[in-house]
């Protein structure tokens, strides 16, 4: 792949010394470069010693086998441990979870579920159990000889779309902010604690925006008072999109983002920090990191920074262009002496880059095309926040969370999705033991501070 592929330009910011000019140029260069040139510093950067690789060994271990001892195999692991999803049957499955509830009218929906389940052999299925010998009654039901069929097929049609919404509690925490904040204060005795993430998509329209603006701050208000006294670091969070703040986000449109976007998301950092909770920016598309960044600087010079870490930022280790956010992230840190808390996630938007950048025609990717890339790029992107000898850095307080199966972010599946904006997934963490090192140590966050 060539790395000559044209990137977003990059507005100068008022005021913007030549340190933060070559940071945000060193962003631009990594728009979508050649692996072969951006991969193997990320190896010599994310390799271990020894004993690194034998403390990883033994820590992994202990994980998988806490996880197989716990293992309930209830929900999505009980699917998964029956139908491997690279496998026809676990393919038919997820396509139906994907499509069925989606579908608006019965007809269609019995045509579809008569599709997936009849072209499979469910007796052929050597781990399946009861669930195969389900799906197999199901199958018979819907695609038999005869008038049987048409009677049968609503009522497997209803039953699997019972099952589906039923998955879907393992990813969306609830339908409202306050049942979401009722789910997590019943782990909340297991040392668990979470960021919000509203569901919803961007936003089309002005009246839209407003919506998502005050859906937001409901958000914020509730999170603030279930958490309060906790402070911003142990405490819960809510990530925003700013996308679903503004119906023209894009780096075109820079001069409307900071005239009516910038605003916006200045008032709910201001609410977040009088409830003394963290207010996260979600990362989102790679066409929307230029923006982003200059919303982010806006904020940051503008003095709105307190003495706690109530802005977020969570950078995506799937971009090309990660290691040179988080060397511009802790240069703005540094620069101001603020404290920013840096969430490292792997990304979620994958398939759709790939798509668009070859819909573009365009000779490179902004993410890495194979996992194993990706992988890399997390570790190196870690050690880069976690070194101790940065220059950009006072301190950084990693995290040491007890790990288990509910740490992991939960994102929303497609057939899951609501159009309700105070729908919330959970990231949820697991934050060690005794109460008082909780309050210190947030989990899967870095606390990015100036000198």
């Amino acid at each position: 792949m060539s790395s000559s592929v044209a990137s977003p330009p990059v507005a100068p910011q008022s005021g913007e010394g030549a340190e933060t000019a070559a940071a945000r140029v060193a962003i631009a260069r990594l728009w979508r470069p050649d692996e072969t040139e951006c991969v193997p510093p990320l190896i010599d950067a994310a390799a271990s010693d020894e004993p690194q690789r034998e403390r990883t060994e033994v820590l992994a271990r202990s994980l998988l086998e806490g996880m197989r001892r716990h293992d309930r195999r209830r929900g999505v692991e009980a699917l998964t441990r029956a139908f491997a999803l690279n496998s026809s049957a676990g393919l038919a499955l997820l396509s139906l979870a994907e499509a069925l509830l989606r579908v608006p009218d019965a007809a269609n929906a019995n045509r579809l579920l008569r599709d997936r389940l009849s072209r499979i052999h469910w007796n052929a299925q050597p781990s399946g159990g009861v669930l195969a010998a389900a799906l197999r009654l199901a199958s018979a039901c819907v695609s038999g000889p005869g008038s049987w069929p048409s009677l049968m097929t609503t009522p497997v049609r209803a039953a699997m779309q019972l099952a589906i919404r039923a998955l879907s509690d393992q990813f969306v925490f609830g339908q409202t902010i306050e049942s979401a904040l009722s789910r997590a204060r019943r782990s909340s005795r297991h040392g668990y604690r979470y960021s919000f993430d509203m569901l919803g998509e961007a936003a089309l329209t002005a009246h839209d925006a407003q919506q998502y603006f005050q859906a937001y701050s409901h958000a914020i208000d509730a999170v603030g008072t279930a958490y309060k006294g906790w402070g911003p670091v142990a405490g819960g969070s809510v990530s925003v999109k700013l996308s679903a703040l503004h119906p023209r986000y894009g780096y075109t449109q820079g001069g409307r983002i900071m005239h009516e976007l910038l605003p916006r998301l200045l008032a709910l950092l201001r609410l977040a920090q009088r409830h003394r909770i963290a207010l996260v920016i979600d990362a989102e598309e790679s066409e929307r990191l230029e923006p982003s960044l200059d919303l982010i600087e806006a904020v940051i010079s503008s003095n709105a920074l307190g003495p706690e870490p109530t802005l977020g930022v969570a950078v995506q280790a799937y971009q090309k262009r990660a290691p040179a956010v988080i060397d511009y992230l802790l240069h703005l840190a540094a620069r101001q002496r603020g404290r920013i808390m840096v969430r490292l996630v792997k990304g979620a938007y994958w398939d759709a880059e790939i798509k668009w950048a070859q819909i573009e025609g365009l000779s490179g990717y902004p993410v890495y095309t194979r996992k194993a890339y990706t992988d890399v790029a997390y570790l190196a992107c870690a050690r880069r926040l976690l070194a101790p000898a940065s220059g950009h850095c006072r301190s950084l307080r990693p995290t040491t969370p007890r790990r288990s199966r509910r740490s992991w972010r939960w994102q929303t599946p497609p057939a899951s999705r609501t159009s309700n904006s105070s729908a919330c997934t959970a990231w949820g963490r697991t934050v060690p033991t005794p109460a008082a090192n909780a309050r210190d140590r947030p989990a899967g966050t870095c606390l990015c501070a100036g000198r």
